[in-house]
């Protein structure tokens, strides 16, 4: 079990950030290890349900928190009725063991408080270490078999003892072809259009979010607003990925609102249709 505390401020400001909302505040909604920690009077959900006010996503995330308790906190006990604030949180996250730490918006925050037994991550440092923890151990690359290629709009030349493609003139051992041209679309994202998919994406997600309804829809959003962030950034390896993740009412809703390249795009890389 990863047990954090989790400052009122970083909720406040992750409702207006999409890529900390989901990457950070909706982590602690999934089954897996990550707690946020708790004092046993309730306070800190007080700060939290202050924070939440005025953004919907807020307010919808912490009554998901409400529902999932038994897997979203760690109750903390702490003494003195009288802690508010920054003092709260770090008295909170000073009794975590055995990694006492607490995910702030930003260092600066706590830059009054000394306490070397706390370590305090920002915004950034927290959504790392959280993909660390939910994503396992990294699984090792196996080593391709040593190869050389030439590719040209005129020639393919191939040496090596193993081949494989999907389109080629020549295979083999010093085979050759020339003239030849060659267009793949690749399973990694190589055909996809971002000019086109990121703006219906952003219409996806605002279709999915005025119906969402459960913990599982809030995910199912959160993985379509990573692939409209990757996909305005030009990142098709980001797209996959999270397109893979995004799911059968995702694919229904692009289809509902006649988003034809997000549809197929998302219908490809989930193999759902």
């Amino acid at each position: 079990m990863s047990v954090f505390g989790l400052c009122s401020k970083f909720v406040k400001n992750a409702g207006g950030e999409p890529r900390f909302l989901f990457d950070v505040l909706y982590a602690f909604l999934q089954d897996n290890p990550l707690r946020i920690a708790l004092d046993q009077h309730g306070r800190i959900l007080e700060l939290y349900a202050e924070a939440a006010k005025e953004s919907d996503d807020l307010s919808r995330w912490l009554i998901h928190l409400g529902r999932n308790h038994h897997i979203c906190f760690e109750a903390i006990d702490i003494e003195g009725d009288n802690l508010h604030g920054d003092e709260l949180f770090v008295e909170v996250a000073r009794k975590i063991l055995p990694d006492p730490s607490l995910i702030a918006w930003s260092h600066q925050h706590y830059g009054d408080i000394s306490d070397e037994g706390v370590e305090v991550l920002d915004r950034m440092e927290a959504a790392r270490r959280i993909k660390r923890i939910i994503g396992g151990p990294r699984r090792q690359r196996k080593q391709k078999t040593p190869s050389a290629a030439i590719i040209n709009k005129g020639v393919l030349k191939m040496t090596g003892d193993r081949y494989s493609a999907n389109q080629a003139g020549a295979m083999g051992p010093n085979a050759q072809a020339s003239n030849n041209t060659f267009t793949q679309a690749t399973a990694g994202g190589g055909d996809i259009n971002f000019a086109v998919l990121a703006p219906e994406l952003a219409r996806v997600r605002a279709a999915m979010r005025s119906e969402a309804k459960t913990a599982a829809h809030d995910i199912a959003i959160a993985e379509i607003a990573k692939a409209e962030e990757a996909a305005n950034n030009g990142n098709a390896k980001g797209v996959v990925e999270h397109l893979k993740s995004a799911g059968k009412w995702a694919l229904e809703t692009a289809t509902k609102i006649g988003t034809e390249v997000a549809a197929k795009t998302i219908e490809k890389y989930t193999g759902l249709g």
